[in-house]
């Protein structure tokens, strides 16, 4: 499990194979082929690119350890030991047809890793 860190560094949440967990494991949603991110009940809410997680307007949300090419990065704070993945990792549910992306910006994000996975 890689720990998705949020714009102060801090984890706040964890992907697994594709998989998108919250902090005590459950299944959020998932990154498939071109990196676009859907919830598990199928809610398009942007992509992973370059190690970004990028809004639909293309603005960072959250980082992996290794992201290169957006805003600047704040020192990533320790991870906490990594829980027991959750919730259904069965292979991915038909998805709607994503939109067509944005181009991710160097910009973070107004919004909060709670409000992305929310869709808002």
């Amino acid at each position: 499990m890689l720990p998705i860190r949020d714009q102060a560094g801090k984890t706040c949440g964890w992907l697994n194979d594709g998989h998108v967990h919250d902090l005590t494991g459950q299944h959020f949603g998932y990154v498939i082929s071109h990196g676009h991110v859907f919830t598990f009940v199928g809610a398009y809410v942007g992509r992973l690119v370059d190690g970004y997680f990028c809004d639909r307007a293309g603005d960072a949300v959250a980082w992996l350890d290794g992201a290169s090419g957006g805003p600047l990065l704040p020192v990533a704070l320790p991870a906490p030991v990594a829980p027991i993945p959750q919730g259904p990792l069965m292979d991915f549910p038909p998805l709607p047809h994503p939109p067509v992306a944005s181009t991710p910006t160097h910009t973070w994000s107004s919004s909060t890793w709670d409000r992305f996975c929310a869709g808002s």
